[in-house]
């Protein structure tokens, strides 16, 4: 047996490699892309709640679904928030969004968080629904009132 490993050494080597490849492979897609795959989907199970929740109907959007890339803006229906996409890195926005006349902190999104707000008489919730090529997908709610403000 060793004697045929000595002769062929070439294709034990490469058998070896292949091995440890798929080994490698197959531990990868176990710690790293199914708990990647998982959290995606829980993440657009909780998008399609919210959405789909009594409070939030087709009645209460302000900003459609809307693509955005780096540099560009676009304003609530009721003018009252504005959100704007800084950059895109990978899979991640860096959105600022302007509240009334109350300018908010940068964040850091990735798709399927969300973000919300509150302006006199009104709560905003604004999706990052989508983040690739250098393009964020958002969406925005207005809900009610807001509580305890």
């Amino acid at each position: 047996m060793i004697e045929k490993i000595k002769e062929h050494w070439l294709v034990t080597l490469v058998i070896i490699c292949a091995a440890v490849v798929a080994a490698t492979w197959a531990v990868a897609k176990q710690t790293r892309i199914e708990p990647l795959e998982l959290e995606n989907t829980r993440l657009q199970q909780r998008i399609e709640e919210i959405q789909s929740d009594q409070h939030v109907s087709e009645a209460s959007a302000v900003l459609a679904r809307t693509s955005l890339s780096a540099g560009q803006t676009s304003a609530t229906t009721d003018g009252a928030c504005t959100i704007g996409l800084e950059q895109v890195r990978a899979d991640t926005a860096y959105i600022t969004l302007v509240a009334g006349t109350k300018p908010l902190s940068r964040f850091r999104m990735i798709a399927g968080e969300n973000l919300q707000t509150s302006v006199p008489g009104a709560w905003y919730y604004f999706f990052v629904l989508d983040v690739r090529d250098g393009v964020a997908t958002v969406s925005g709610h207005r809900i009610g009132e807001p509580t305890g403000l």
